[in-house]
């Protein structure tokens, strides 16, 4: 792709098609996250986890919108 922007980060998702993920959600985001350097073990992971578990039906965009709006 020449002459767009850089991708740093890209999401999609499958809402409403999964009931029950075994903590599938929260491994995506988390490994979304880490691609952004908030890692396990941190302030910043622990809030960011808080941050996505209150936003629990709210789609994705939105919920790294808020984790990272500076992006």
């Amino acid at each position: 792709m020449s002459g767009g922007l850089p991708v740093s980060l890209v999401c999609f998702g499958l809402l409403g098609t999964v009931a029950q993920d075994g903590g599938m959600r929260e491994r995506a985001f988390a490994e979304a996250c880490a691609t952004q350097g908030v890692v396990p073990g941190t302030a910043d992971y622990a809030h960011s986890m808080v941050a996505v578990h209150q936003a629990l039906g709210q789609p994705a965009v939105d919920v790294f919108r808020g984790l990272f709006p500076s992006r």
